[in-house]
Parts: C-alpha cells; structure tokens; sequence
C-alpha cells in the first residue's frame, strides 16, 4: 500500500477480512452462497472520535455499520454478512454518539474509498486510513488490488464517492452519493420502475416502522409485514431469474399470522436477514451488538414457530420464537411446543441465530371410568341343589402400569400417557337355596250321605304338593376402573423430523423450555356388594276333612303348609376397579433429529429448561441437548 501527500495526522483502522460460513444451496444450482466476516480494528482511539462509521458496498450490498467508541481506549468493530467478491470499504469518524449521527452530521475524520476482492477461505488485511477532514489530500492505492480502483471525487465540497461504481461524483453539497445515472441500484434490493414495481435485484427489505405491505420491498419502499415479503420472493422465483433472494428485516418482532411460517419449496432460496437498521430514506446498516439477533424476532402464535418443508432456507441473526406454552386439557396429553420443525428434503442453515420452544403443556386431568361387565342373572340360579354356600367374590382389577416416557417419532413426540386400569369382575352368585317340603294333598274332596242323614267328606283325587326353593343372593358389580393419566408435551427448539433433511448451525442458540408435567391417573372404584339369598315360599295343603251342609261340597279345606326351602347363599362382592397409571413428564430438548450425520453444529449454545414432573411412580421428562431417534 501507498500513501501520497498525508498532510493530518492519521488513524489507522485495519481490516481483517476472513469468510466464515458458507451457505448452503439455497438457489438450487448446485452453487452455494458465501459471505464473508470483517472484523476492524482500532489500536488507541482519538481524542476527538466517539463514533466510527464503515460503509460497505458490493453488488449484493450497501450497507453501513457504526459503533461508538471510547477516546483513548482499543476499539474492535464486527460486520457480518458480507457477499464474496469485490467490497468497497469507506471509514467515517464522529466527534459525538453514533445515536446522534445524522444525514447531515459532519465526520471529524474520513478515508478514501478501498476496494478490495474478498475471497473464500482467505484472511486478507485491508488498511482504512482516516485524516482529519478537509486536511488531507489523500491518494491510496493497493498493489495487490484485484482490479477494484478507487473512484476519483473531483466535487467543491471535499467528499467522496463510496458507492463503489466507475463513475465520477460531481455534486456540490456534503452526500457521499450523488450518482445521477438510472441504471445503478444504490439500495442493494428490488429496483423500482412504473410498472410491476419488480426489477431483478438481490433482496427484498421489510420494517414494521417505517415499512408498507404498499411497498415494492426495495430498501427505500420496504414492505411491513413477512407474509408480504415472502409473496413478493414467489413472485421473483416464479420469473425464473430469481434462484435465490435475501430478505433483510429490520429489527422488530414478524408474525406470521395466527399459525407457524410455513416455508415449503415455493420459499426454497430465501435467507432471512435480521439486525438490520434503517433511518427510513432507503439507508440500512448492521448492527453490531451482542444482542443484535435478540432485535429481530419471527413470532409465531402456535406451538411451532417455524416450519421448513422441502425448502433450502437461511436463517441469519434472527430469533425464531414459537407460543409461549403449549395447551392443557382435560383427558387429553400435553401439547409439545417446537421452535422450528424441519422436514423432507429441506437444506436449513442457521447462523448467528437464537432457535426458541416455549414451555410445553401439562398433561390433562384424567377423568374417564372403564365400566366393568355387569352383574349375573340370578334367575338361572333356581336349582333343586341343597347347599347355600356364599358366591365367590370377583377378582379386583389390574392396576394400569404408569408411563416410563414418551417416544419420538417423524411426527413429532408423542407423550406418554399411564395404562388404563382393569375393571373388576363381578362377584358371583350364591348358591341356591335347598329345596321345598313335598307332600300328598287332597286334590279334590267328595260328599256322601251318613246315616241320620249326615253328609260325610271323602277324598277323590291327590296331588303332590311342594314349597320353591330357596333363592340364591346376586353377586355383585365389580368395581369400575379408573383411566390412564396424560403425559406431558415436550419442548424442543428444533426437530429435524426427516433423515434426508440436512442442517447447519453456526453460533446458534437453542433454547427449549419446561417439559409439561404429567397428571395422575384415575383411581379404580370399589366393586358392588351382593345380594343376600332368600328362602323358598311355602305353599298350602289342602285335605278332605269336614261335613258337607245339605249336600254342598265345602270338604277342601287347607289344613297345613307345606314349607319352602331354605335361603340361597349371598352373592359374591365385586371385585375392585384397577387405578389407571400415571402419565410421565415431558422432556427438555434441545435437537432431535432422525439422522445425525445432517445435522452439523458449530459452536452451538443450549440453553434448556426442566424436565416434566411425572405422575404418581411415572418418570420425570428427561433434558438433553440432542436427542436421535
């Protein structure tokens, strides 16, 4: 590197250039998109700097990122998200907080523009060299320059052109970018014309502040809300120009709606961008805090957040959120929360990004009774059998077996849920009863004239006469049995359901919340209670004896009663209803995938909450990072 004529003192910003990640085939052609990662910095700062400004431009990007910086201490300053290829680089330094720098601020230092070609895999330093304002004459070239020059500025007012291009910057005022000829696009997203309001372009821009679903998505006109940009990205796939297209978010929280993002092969290409910055006028930087990804948040109001079927799609500093807690309802398991599902052939990236499942659902109160079979018939029961011994009780129900876990499956996890318990059987009947007394009685009775004109009585005809036998007592209903408790969801922040399924995590946090709890089953009921066993009826015995009066035959007169047999045994208890098992806890997973050999994880961060409390002797929910199943 040169430099001619400094005539200010100098502050040195270095540049050290690396590509970091590389993206996956989001455009289908087999190419895969790379982005580069700057890392700048600062030995001592000066006195007069308190905010350091670099602009970036490429033919993907215009961008700027600014930080403040303490006087007199080291700086060190990050831009992510880079394109490959050749970047022009731009320094601007301020003499107050960067939350103060205007479109009209004034820097106290500035640099020329330095182009520089960023390549895959290769650290390369580049030197930024800032002078005071208006007090040098700058001229800076680099010998190993790939053959992106400097523009030269020949303006009255001392600035330069940054925008990168061959043209000559001759405007009098203090922009930066007075190009003036209709066929360069200076936001880096969808040109805009008279017509469709679609040019082909490298990015779709999207702001809930300054945004209009009106909008044509360019960074002067952004969109508001993300289900219009993702139309606008089918409109662009659907011309067959378009093989991928990035949309840039502004930080803010995206809903999608009442359900997940469902991205399938229609969004196949599209990178979500978020922690982007824009003063509204067409003008975004990054920012380059810590927190920059915990800013732009996809919100969903279900239990998913994010859905990738089929699709190539990038997530690059944005946090997927999915709804807070999952469902409980009664009879029915807890609902598993998932920050993203991935399924299919999908090829996901994450990079910079926070993956966040809410808390799961409990398991539902159980309420449901399994009936037993009802109780014998005792009218079968009517024997002549002499013994009265006592039914036989009914066995009492098996206890159901509580849960041991849930399972993982392609469909996601499903909870485990208590045994039903058996129900009791029902008690026996008694014995029947001893047979009745049996004896000859007088069927039907004669009269004959006795001497002194007596009528006398006589037998005709006999019968055998008997008593019922004794009744045996019902046994009883045995005892009804209780349900199987409902084991809780699970909180996963991402299920790769799908073994074709490939995925990358680069600097990514998983964040899964509490596993529901499981809920007890229900308890079996006692069986009925038997029926005592009744004794036989006794039945009368008739007999000739007596006087007729004037020849009428009133001889059939009862003179004993024969009696019934005696009492049946009682009829045997129900047996006890069986408790239903307990269902168990839900887990607390970070990733679980089908194929871990897809899934591939760099510098990852879990963050996981509790396992589910499980039901009565049932298991809590189990808390890993990574689950395979």
């Amino acid at each position: 590197m040169k430099r001619l004529g400094l005539s200010a003192t100098t502050l040195v910003l270095f540049l050290v250039v690396s590509v970091l990640w590389s993206c996956s085939d989001i455009g289908g052609n087999g190419e895969k998109q790379k982005f580069g990662e700057v890392e700048a910095a600062i030995e001592i700062v000066p006195d007069d700097v308190q905010c350091v400004q670099i602009r970036v431009q490429n033919q993907h990007l215009n961008s700027r990122v600014q930080q403040d910086v303490t006087p007199g201490e080291p700086a060190t300053i990050v831009i992510k998200q880079i394109p490959v290829g050749p970047t022009t680089f731009v320094g601007y330094a301020y003499n107050h907080a960067c939350a103060n720098v205007g479109e009209t601020s004034i820097p106290t230092w500035t640099t020329a523009p330095v182009t520089a070609e960023i390549l895959p895999g290769i650290r390369q330093p580049i030197g930024l060299v800032f002078s005071h304002s208006g007090e040098a004459d700058i001229n800076i070239d680099f010998d190993t320059d790939p053959g992106g020059d400097a523009d030269t500025d020949t303006d009255s007012d001392g600035d330069m052109d940054v925008d990168g291009d061959s043209d000559t910057d001759t405007d009098s005022d203090s922009d930066t970018d007075a190009d003036t000829d209709a066929d360069t696009d200076t936001d880096s997203g969808l040109d805009t014309d008279d017509g469709d309001g679609i040019l082909p372009g490298e990015g779709i821009f999207i702001s809930t502040i300054h945004g209009d679903d009106s909008g044509t998505g360019s960074a002067a006109l952004p969109v508001k809300s993300i289900n219009r940009a993702l139309e606008i990205a089918e409109q662009m796939f659907a011309t067959q120009i378009f093989e991928k297209v990035t949309v840039y978010l502004h930080e803010g929280e995206y809903f999608s709606g009442d359900g997940e993002l469902a991205l399938n092969d229609a969004f196949s290409g599209v990178t979500f961008s978020g922690g982007w910055k824009t003063d509204g006028k067409g003008e975004w930087w990054f920012d380059t805090s810590p927190d920059a990804r915990d800013n732009t948040r996809l919100v969903s109001e279900s239990c998913v957040g994010v859905s990738v079927t089929d699709a190539a799609i990038g997530f690059d500093t944005v946090t997927i959120v999915s709804k807070n807690e999952g469902d409980t309802v009664n009879d029915v398991e807890g609902e598993s929360c998932y920050g993203v599902w991935v399924s299919g052939g999908s090829d996901v990236e994450f990079v910079n990004a926070t993956v966040l499942a809410g808390a799961a659902g409990h398991g539902g109160l159980a309420t449901q009774i399994l009936d037993p079979a009802d109780a014998p018939d005792c009218g079968a029961q009517q024997t002549t059998s002499l013994s009265c011994a006592t039914g036989s009780g009914g066995q009492n129900g098996v206890n159901g077996v509580p849960s041991q876990g849930g399972t993982y499956t392609a469909a996601g996890y499903l909870p485990g849920n208590g045994e039903h318990g058996v129900p009791g059987t029902p008690g026996q009947n008694g014995q029947t009863g001893g047979a009745g007394q049996q004896i000859t009685c007088a069927l039907s009775c004669g009269v004959r004239q006795y001497m002194g004109g007596t009528w006398l009585c006589f037998t005709e005809s006999t019968i055998q006469v008997a008593g019922t036998p004794g009744r045996c007592g019902c046994g009883g209903r045995g005892g009804e049995a209780g349900a199987g408790g409902l084991g809780g969801g699970a909180s996963v922040a991402l299920f790769v359901s799908s073994d074709s399924a490939v995925v990358g995590l680069k600097h990514t946090r998983l964040v899964a919340g509490d596993g529901g709890n499981g809920s007890d089953g229900v308890m079996g009921f006692i069986g009925g209670t038997g029926n005592q066993g009744k004794a036989g009826v006794s039945a009368p015995c008739d007999s000739c004896d007596g006087n007729a009066t004037n020849g009428q035959n009133n001889c059939q007169i009862p003179t004993t009663a024969v009696a019934g047999g005696a009492s049946g045994g009682p009829g045997g208890h129900g047996g006890v209803g069986g408790n239903g098992g307990s269902g168990a806890g839900g887990p607390s997973v970070g990733i679980v995938m089908a194929n871990p050999d897809n899934v591939y994880l760099d510098n990852p961060e879990f963050v996981l909450g509790n396992g589910g409390i499980g039901g009565l002797d049932a298991v809590d929910g189990q808390v890993a990072e990574t689950v395979i199943f």
